[in-house]
């Protein structure tokens, strides 16, 4: 008979898994009176995993730390090896402390029997009871016991979630990780009482204050500065290296920084979430899924002092987690505009530094590397071509800011006529409005005099009151259409007022794609490559602008080319 031996425990808080050795130390006295009474009885190892360090000298199949509760996200892959196992009837016995170490859940039973559908499997435990779940009599049995153990377990899981319920109305501090910017001091074991409601029984109704929170005297006036810092405009980065440098926490990541900041400890409260809201989501990520403190987690005043007004902390949390998050800001004017001629790759970007091996400043440029060729799938690679970043985007804006005022020439003609339109159109709807206007005091006349009743009156002015709204709204629109050539900016002195990120998304409107030679050699006897920084206009082989055909690439000489440059 081919035995196998379980154990599990759910909360080993000292993580020396004392009680699992205790219970496989036992469970192997079981199977040794077994091997004395039988001797074709044999232990099944466990050989999914090295499970046969330290205390576990059988090869016992064990999970530490595991709970079996409905509640639990946890998968328990020894218990897996073992059903693996059974499920190929290489075992024909199990030995465990008691059943509800095994299975917890009627659904657990359910699945243990159907794997041993054709076959035979004994149930052995320390505390006396033998189950063959092959015969009825044992399944009704084994289902017995599991119904009261998922009795046991639910009611345990109930008084747990009250508990926390409790203690997060009290307003306590349930221990654990300190927020950042206070310190946990001993508390002075103070009761407090909390609501009946919540009690279950009737030492629950008080509960002792064993440590509190505090403000920390260095990190939370960091921490308020910090918070001030980034609602005044400062970036994340920013007031995280100041915070280091006035803490002296220089190892602070950013995600600890950030979780403090969006954490609800410091606005003074506590937060309590259900097991079906929170499911599977860790606590980080509940602080950092958009609106999801806001919607799903209920707030309890704490027992101790607020750093952050919850105004602030509410504007710092749509700064920081809330708001859409934009693109990151481009580094290059031209990045994956730029394309290599010879292998048709893009040309990366590659910013200022210094060159150690040259010991000289390296200027910015884009490079077409072997990597890039691969990238691409073309061939052949064109060894490292580099072309100056600055030279090329000065030409390019040259010529892109050329083009752009060559097509507008036709559009600012366009808008003036528009204007001279809309001026005479509100012209005609003001002189509508003091119309009406003029009729309605006329009537306000007759009125008085008792020449028109206050009905007929009310309805008139109505019908006027309407037609006043709609052309007042009128006007205004054709206002804000309106434009004139002192409000058409010189294109030039606007391209000055844009960031990086603004120009190269309106590069990118006109331009598709430019596309860069290699750099002609020096002249000479020698004919010496020249440079392959060196930018000249031959460099440029064509640019493929917007809305053009194939054909009409404004390569460099083009008569429309030239017109734009000038």
């Amino acid at each position: 008979m081919r035995v196998a031996i379980y154990a599990r425990i759910s909360d080993d808080r000292s993580g020396k898994a004392v009680n699992v050795a205790a219970q496989i130390n036992e469970c192997f006295g079981v199977v040794q009176r077994m091997m004395a009474n039988d001797s074709q009885v044999v232990l099944v190892p466990d050989t999914g995993e090295v499970q046969t360090v330290g205390f576990n000298t059988h090869g016992a199949f064990f999970d530490n730390s595991i709970s079996a509760s409905k509640y639990t996200k946890r998968e328990r892959p020894a218990y897996q090896r073992l059903l693996a196992l059974v499920k190929k009837a290489e075992v024909d016995a199990i030995v465990c402390w008691n059943t509800d170490r095994l299975y917890r859940r009627t659904s657990e039973l359910v699945q243990l029997t159907q794997l041993i559908s054709n076959q035979k499997l004994t149930l052995y435990s320390v505390q006396g009871s033998r189950l063959d779940l092959s015969t009825s009599d044992g399944i009704m049995t084994a289902s017995i016991l599991v119904a009261v153990a998922q009795k046991e377990s639910d009611a345990k899981s109930e008084r747990l979630i009250l508990k926390k319920r409790t203690q997060a109305k009290s307003g306590l501090w349930n221990g654990g990780r300190v927020p950042l910017g206070y310190k946990s001091v001993p508390a002075d074991g103070q009761e407090v009482l909390v609501n009946v409601v919540d009690a279950i029984e009737d030492d629950e109704k008080v509960l002792v204050e064993k440590s509190k929170l505090v403000p920390h005297p260095v990190t939370g006036p960091a921490l308020q500065r910090a918070v001030a810092n980034i609602l005044g405009g400062k970036t994340f980065t920013e007031a995280l290296l100041q915070f280091r440098a006035e803490t002296g926490m220089n190892q602070l990541e950013h995600t600890s920084f950030r979780n403090g900041l969006i954490g609800p400890s410091i606005t003074g409260r506590r937060m309590h979430i259900t097991q079906a809201d929170r499911g599977s989501l860790s606590t980080y990520q509940i602080l950092t899924t958009p609106n999801f403190l806001e919607d799903k987690v209920t707030m309890h005043e704490a027992r101790w002092d607020a750093l952050v007004t919850i105004p602030d902390w509410e504007d710092l949390r749509r700064k920081l987690v809330n708001a859409k998050r934009g693109k990151r800001p481009s580094k290059s004017l031209l990045g994956g505009l730029v394309i290599c001629a010879n292998c048709g790759g893009v040309m990366a970007y590659d910013g200022e530094g210094w060159d150690a091996k040259k010991q000289r400043k390296r200027y910015a440029s884009y490079r077409c590397s072997r990597t890039n060729a691969v990238k691409w799938r073309k061939a052949p690679s064109c060894g490292n071509m580099r072309v100056g970043a600055l030279t090329l985007e000065k030409e390019i804006i040259k010529l892109y800011l050329g083009w752009v005022e060559y097509e507008m020439m036709d559009g600012r003609i366009g808008k003036n006529a528009n204007n001279a339109n809309n001026d005479s159109t509100i012209i005609q709807l003001e002189n509508e409005r003091a119309k009406l206007a003029a009729r309605l005091d006329s009537m306000l006349i007759m009125r008085a005099d008792r020449e028109m009743s206050a009905e007929e009156l009310k309805r008139n002015r109505s019908d006027i009151d309407v037609r006043v709204g709609v052309i007042t709204e009128e006007i205004a629109a054709l206002r804000d259409h309106a434009t004139t050539n002192a409000q058409l900016m010189d294109v030039a002195e606007f391209w000055k007022t844009l960031s990086k990120s603004q120009q190269h998304e309106r590069i990118r409107l006109g331009i598709e794609a430019i596309i860069i030679g290699k750099s002609q050699p020096y002249p000479g006897p020698s004919q010496k490559t020249g440079h392959s920084n060196t930018l000249n206009a031959k460099r440029i082989k064509w640019i493929e602008w917007v809305n053009l055909e194939k054909e009409e690439l404004r390569k460099p000489g083009t008569a429309r080319l030239s017109l734009v440059k000038n």
